[in-house]
């Protein structure tokens, strides 16, 4: 099945001008192969640059800007707002976003039975917005082994940040930012171990009540951040705390891959980083949901074409 939705116009002597414009965002909401609802938010940052991607595992529609829940269920794909020169389309189960400089479609969700609603939207409610929908930062493993050593500087994996207001869980209100506390990750994948480095910044480390929350498959395993050396995990598992880091910490964790088959780049993982102040508790994490890395995990972070290896340090250093 090939379902493409063109938005175009013909251009009024008015309006000739601004025929190329994009949208500012593009909603869509679908409904999955196996019944369930879900949106997803494309943030354009203009015709030849990757969009900001964001999720909501719900079915949501924009009303004066604000994401709200969808009662009416639109059985019927349209489109309202301004913009020219792209597409989305369902390409079988896939939804893609084509963009009008670029030749290779951005993958927006999979597993998709149908369309539900296209908004085209030129502005949003930012805090609405952040508070509704979540990045999903898919953890790519690097093809190499790593030591668990409790240094960082050889972990040259491409990094994925959690430092912004979309990938918050709990306790938005009392979060000032990527200093107060915010997380780079990297992975790698090799000899039947999936590693991961991660550096944390935060401005109020509180060591034996901040942690680390591993999601990886059926195992959940949290690691309360504390001094520099070894750390209690499973058996099976190796973990190592770094030496102390100016605005932070780090760890470093490795377990067996026990995935069928094992190398498969893309890791089903959520971390999250736990963040105790004295203002409350604030819960950041890579994704909301295992259930929305296997359905919206298909963007590698970084842009198109960048290195291989970039070091973990991310904006969340100082």
């Amino acid at each position: 099945m090939l379902l493409t939705l063109l938005f175009s116009c013909t251009p009024s002597p008015e309006r000739e001008a601004r025929v190329d414009l994009l949208p500012s965002h593009v909603a869509v909401t679908v409904t999955f192969a196996d019944g369930e609802p879900g949106t997803v938010l494309a943030d354009l940052q203009g015709p030849d640059k990757p969009p900001k991607i964001r999720i909501a595992e719900d079915a949501l529609v924009f009303r004066d800007g604000r994401p709200v829940e969808d009662s009416s269920r639109i059985s019927q794909a349209h489109a309202e707002g301004p913009g020219q020169g792209f597409t989305v389309e369902q390409r079988g189960d896939t939804v893609v976003l084509v963009l009008p400089k670029s030749d290779d479609p951005v993958v927006l969700v999979q597993g998709v039975a149908r369309i539900q609603e296209v908004a085209l939207l030129p502005e949003i409610d930012t805090l609405a917005t952040d508070q509704a929908f979540h990045r999903v930062h898919a953890l790519h493993a690097a093809p190499v082994s790593a030591r668990i050593d409790g240094v960082l500087d050889e972990w040259d994996g491409r990094a994925a940040a959690i430092d912004e207001p979309s990938q918050i869980l709990e306790g938005a209100e009392t979060w000032s930012g990527p200093r107060d506390g915010s997380v780079a990750i990297a992975a790698r994948a090799h000899h039947d171990r999936i590693s991961f480095g991660l550096r944390v910044r935060d401005d109020d480390l509180r060591l034996g009540e901040d942690a680390i929350e591993l999601d990886i498959g059926v195992r959940s395993v949290v690691v309360p951040l504390a001094e520099a050396g070894a750390c209690a995990v499973p058996e099976g598992w190796e973990c190592a705390f770094v030496e102390a880091v100016e605005f932070g910490t780090g760890v470093e964790l490795s377990l067996p891959d026990t995935r069928q088959p094992t190398g498969e780049p893309m890791l089903a993982a959520v971390v999250r980083y736990v963040d105790v102040d004295e203002e409350g508790t604030t819960v950041l994490a890579s994704a909301p949901s295992l259930q929305a890395v296997e359905r919206y995990g298909v963007q590698r972070p970084g842009p198109k074409g960048s290195p291989a290896n970039n070091r973990i340090p991310t904006s969340t250093m100082p």
